[in-house]
């Protein structure tokens, strides 16, 4: 009997710790599998959140996003998300909060530079495809090994950019700043007939007036009447269209709003063979200030 009790003791010496380190790997890989769910989730329907403004930049400024370049926002709760962020190479690493085989579950997304006015991103993993291809497949970057090679190709892509052709005929560089200007022609009736074909795009770092717009009233008749403030702004110091529209209410009064490019109409007091800084709602990132 004594010898039994022992052999029972030796057996549970050895299958307690088995049974909980089953427990322990069974919790894990619970937890794993909650968080890529809940990522999986979360990317159906928020990863425009962090696709969006990547974009937006790339539009703007003609090359990918790096370090430095876009705040992403905070990491939201229960996204099983652990961390994210943009890389100095501008890879995008988002890290989960789940480890498959003791190793986090890492997802890369590369830009992949289509043109002047595309770019897309790949999502590559070294996470195994069982786990993570709901939610990270490539078209281009099939694999770790080719991400180096997709990042040099990008380069090459937007070093071959045509120049940016401003308003005044100059040339600037691929990637400069640029923002929208109305150019009035010598005769000022000709802008009822280029209306948007006179809005071209300038250096953000130049300064310039705004054109702005207020609507008038006199008995039943309404028109809109367009002034120039009497001030000189860079258009890279102005980071919002409701700090464009800020400046021309201090300048011709309550009421007054920058003009818009698609909306050039009314009685037009501007100087002629002259620039003013528009707003572009057509092409939103010509513009060098955020839409609020």
């Amino acid at each position: 009997m004594i010898k039994r009790r022992r052999g029972w003791g030796s057996l549970l010496a050895i299958a307690l710790p088995l049974l909980l380190w089953f427990v322990w790997a069974q919790l894990g890989s619970q937890t794993a599998r909650l968080s890529l769910d809940r990522f999986n989730d979360w990317s159906t329907r928020d990863m425009p959140s962090v696709s969006i403004p990547l974009k937006q930049f790339y539009l703007k400024n003609k090359r990918p996003a790096a370090m430095g370049d876009v705040t992403l926002p905070e990491v939201p709760k229960n996204s099983g998300i652990k961390s994210w962020s943009i890389e100095a190479d501008t890879r995008v690493l988002i890290n989960l909060d789940a480890k498959i085989n003791g190793r986090i579950v890492q997802l890369q997304l590369v830009p992949i530079v289509n043109s002047p006015n595309s770019i897309d991103y790949d999502c590559v993993s070294e996470t195994s495809p069982i786990y993570v291809n709901n939610f990270c497949r490539a078209s281009v970057v099939l694999s770790l090994d080719r991400i180096p090679a997709q990042l040099a190709e990008n380069t090459r892509v937007v070093s071959n950019f045509p120049d940016v052709v401003t308003a005044s005929g100059n040339k600037l560089a691929p990637g400069t700043p640029v923002g929208s200007v109305l150019v009035v022609p010598s005769d000022i009736a000709d802008l009822d007939h280029c209306g948007y074909q006179c809005v071209k795009v300038q250096n953000c770092k130049k300064s310039r007036p705004l054109a702005c717009s207020k609507t008038m009233t006199e008995g039943n008749s309404r028109w809109y009447e367009i002034t120039a403030t009497n001030i000189l702004v860079r258009g890279d110091e102005i980071a919002t269209l409701a700090d464009a529209d800020k400046i021309c209410e201090q300048a011709i009064g309550a009421g007054s709003k920058v003009v818009t490019g698609s909306h050039i109409t009314g009685s037009i007091k501007l100087g002629v063979n002259a620039e003013y800084w528009v707003h572009d709602d057509i092409v939103a990132h010509n513009n060098c200030w955020r839409r609020n």
